[in-house]
C-alpha cells in the first residue's frame, strides 16, 4: 500500500473515532429504559396542543432532541405526524417541559424520535 492509501485509512479511521454518538439508532421501544414521556392533549383555539415532559432516567443529559407526536383516529391508526425539538436539554435524572401544536385528532402518541448524549464522546 502506498503513502496515499495508508494517509486515507489512517483519515477514516480517526474520523470514525469522533462521532459514535451521531451514528446511534434506537428502536423507540428500547428507549423507554432511557426517557420516559408524560404529556396531555388540550383544546387551543382552532386546534390542539400536546404538552407535557419528557424524563432523563439515563445517566448523561440529552441534547437536540425530537419528539414524535402521532395523530392517531377512533381505531388508533396513524393518520398524520408532528415533529417538534424540545428546547434545551434534558439534564440525567431531570426533566424537560415542551408544547407542540397539533392538528386535531381523536387521540396522539408521543415518543422520543431522536436525540444526542452529551458527555460520551460524541458531539
Amino acid at each position: 500500500m502506498n503513502t496515499r492509501g495508508i494517509a486515507a485509512v489512517v483519515l477514516s479511521f480517526l474520523l470514525g473515532l469522533g462521532s459514535p454518538a451521531l451514528a446511534q439508532n434506537y428502536a423507540p421501544e428500547s428507549l423507554d429504559r432511557y426517557f420516559r414521556v408524560e404529556w396531555q392533549s388540550l383544546r387551543s383555539g382552532g386546534g390542539a396542543l400536546v404538552e407535557g415532559y419528557v424524563y432523563n432516567l439515563h445517566g448523561y443529559t440529552a441534547d437536540r432532541m425530537m419528539l414524535r407526536v402521532d395523530h392517531l383516529d377512533g381505531a388508533g391508526q396513524v393518520t398524520g405526524r408532528t415533529r417538534a425539538w424540545i428546547p434545551g436539554q434534558v439534564p440525567q435524572g431531570n426533566r424537560a417541559w415542551f408544547s407542540i401544536r397539533v392538528p386535531p385528532a381523536p387521540g396522539y402518541r408521543v415518543h422520543v424520535e431522536s436525540f444526542d448524549w452529551i458527555g460520551r464522546g460524541g458531539a
